[in-house]
C-alpha cells in the first residue's frame, strides 16, 4: 500500500488537484494504456482545475506502446525517403543508358562522306567512308572566269544516296551568267577540271561546303578545300586527291540551296 505524505494531504485540504505521476490519458485514449494496466480516476469533484472531465493515469505497459509507437514511425519515414532515393537513381541510370543506346545506335548509322577527284575520265566522286547510307549529298558549286573575260558559274547535281563503301560521280553543269536565256552545257570529262583551275586564279585554295543527311534525317555539313598548289601536281600525276574533307558536325537544317561561291 502506498504511503500517504503530506504533499499528498496538502493539495486536497486546499481544493486543488494533486498532480498525478504519470502520463495522463483521457477516455478516448484509454485503449492507449493497454490491458491489465493500473490507472486512477479523479471524480468531478476534484476541484475547479479539474473541470469536471475524468481523468485516468495509465501506469505501466501504456508509456511504453505510445514510445514503440514513435519508433515505427520514424522507421517508415526512413524506409520512405530510401526507397524514394533509389527510385530517384533508377530513374536517372535508366535515362543514361537509354541516351547511350540512341547514341550507339546513331554511330551505327552515321554517314561521313568525302570529295575525291579522279583523273582518266576527270570526275568528282562523293564517297562515303561511313558506316551508314548517306542521302540527299549535295556539293557547293562555283564562280570562274573564262580567258576570255567571261563570268561562269559551276553547280553540281545533288546525289538521292552513297552506300558506306562506294563512290558515286557527281554530274556538273555550267551556265553563263548575266546572258539572256541562260545558257547551260553539260561539262565535259576534263572542262570541270580546268573550270576548278579558272576559280583557283589568284586564291590558294578553293573552299566549298559539302552537305547530306542520314536515314534517320539527321543533316550534317562538311567543308571541303581544294588546294591550288596539290592540284596542279594532281593534274600533272593524277596523285594524290587535291581535295581535303573536313571530318563531318551537324547542322541545324539541311540547305534549300547552296549559291555557287
Amino acid at each position: 500500500m502506498r504511503r500517504v505524505t503530506t504533499q499528498d494531504v496538502r493539495p486536497a485540504l486546499l481544493g486543488l488537484p494533486t498532480q498525478p505521476e504519470r502520463r495522463e490519458h483521457t477516455g478516448e485514449s484509454l485503449a492507449a494504456c493497454g490491458p491489465g494496466a493500473a490507472y486512477r480516476t479523479s471524480s468531478p469533484s476534484a476541484g475547479p482545475g479539474v473541470g469536471g472531465r475524468e481523468l485516468r493515469v495509465c501506469r505501466g505497459e501504456g508509456v511504453t506502446q505510445v514510445s514503440l509507437t514513435e519508433k515505427v514511425q520514424v522507421l517508415l519515414l526512413a524506409v520512405q525517403t530510401v526507397t524514394a532515393v533509389v527510385l530517384l537513381w533508377y530513374a536517372l541510370e535508366t535515362r543514361r543508358l537509354r541516351q547511350e543506346a540512341a547514341k550507339q545506335t546513331r554511330l551505327g548509322i552515321v554517314p561521313v562522306v568525302r570529295v575525291v577527284l579522279h583523273r582518266g575520265p576527270d570526275k568528282v566522286f562523293l564517297e562515303n567512308v561511313g558506316s551508314g547510307m548517306a542521302t540527299k549529298a549535295v556539293l557547293q558549286g562555283f564562280r570562274f572566269q573564262s580567258d576570255d573575260g567571261k563570268s561562269w558559274r559551276c553547280t553540281f547535281e545533288a546525289i538521292a544516296g552513297v552506300l558506306p563503301g562506294r563512290e558515286a560521280a557527281l554530274r556538273a553543269e555550267t551556265e553563263m551568267e548575266g546572258v539572256e536565256p541562260p545558257q547551260s552545257y553539260v561539262l565535259n570529262e576534263t572542262a570541270v577540271f580546268e573550270h576548278i583551275r579558272c576559280a583557283m586564279k589568284g586564291k590558294d585554295s578553293l573552299v566549298l561546303a559539302l552537305h547530306w543527311t542520314d536515314l534517320l534525317g539527321t543533316a550534317y555539313r562538311s567543308e571541303v578545300r581544294i588546294d591550288r598548289n596539290r592540284f596542279y601536281v594532281f593534274q600533272d600525276h593524277g596523285r594524290p586527291n587535291p581535295a581535303t574533307t573536313l571530318p563531318p558536325e551537324q547542322a541545324k537544317s539541311f540547305p534549300d540551296s547552296l549559291d555557287p561561291v
